[in-house]
């Protein structure tokens, strides 16, 4: 005998294989709905066909939730508002990915291509973020990196990135790599000689003190 729950249309006799088609018009649908009373259409599995098969559309359709169980947990939830969770199901953000024992995400191209990460925001200002990467210590951001737009807002063809760190739960600037490629650290803009400006530490404005240390227990030196 079937479920209690799911017994009201019983097909087969747990031999040989069973099936249900639903067969509709070339521009048709075929659907199966939930309701309750009052509501006809809380939610439907639906398919639309639209003269050929790779232009048709499986459609899963509710009115709350969407849930994907895989053994006796949900998997994959789909909120009402359009949040994605995979692992949870309370998901915070557009998608919230969450596990134990070191989760990871894996980008793996197939071909001798690389796997590549891509944030684009049109942005209208110099400075403006355009893409980052925070790492949060149990809910607390404690380092982020940004890529931001650069200074040539006509053709938004250049741009920065910013490293920041937290010495007590406020993220700061640490260092920076400009548009032509120059480091500064201690500084947000370029202040040295334009002929010996590759590397930049100190704020000339500031009067905090700067430095450099080379340790070694052998021989430290600089080359020229």
């Amino acid at each position: 005998s079937a479920d209690s729950a799911f017994d009201d249309l019983v097909i087969g006799d747990y031999s040989g294989n069973r099936g249900i088609s639903i067969l509709s018009g070339a521009t048709g649908q075929g659907a199966v709905g939930f309701g309750k009373s009052g509501t006809t259409a809380d939610g439907y599995l639906a398919y639309n066909h639209n003269g050929t098969a790779t232009s048709s559309a499986m459609t899963l359709k509710s009115q709350g939730h969407i849930k994907f169980n895989a053994g006796s947990s949900t998997k994959f939830y789909i909120e009402h508002d359009g949040k994605v969770g995979i692992g949870t199901t309370s998901p915070t953000t557009i998608l919230n990915v969450a596990g134990s024992s070191s989760p990871q995400i894996k980008l793996n191209s197939d071909s001798s291509s690389p796997a590549i990460f891509v944030g684009d925001a049109n942005r209208s200002s110099d400075g403006q973020h355009l893409a980052e990467f925070r790492a949060n210590w149990n809910g607390t951001n404690v380092a982020r990196v940004v890529m931001q737009a650069g200074n040539d807002t006509t053709n938004k063809d250049n741009g920065q990135i910013v490293f920041f760190t937290a010495a007590a739960g406020t993220t700061s600037e640490a260092m920076r790599i400009i548009e032509s490629g120059q480091v500064l650290i201690g500084l947000t803009e370029t202040a040295a000689n334009t002929s010996i400006d590759d590397l930049q530490v100190g704020n000339p404005n500031s009067s905090n003190q700067s430095g450099i240390t080379i340790g070694s227990n052998d021989e430290a030196a600089i080359a020229f």
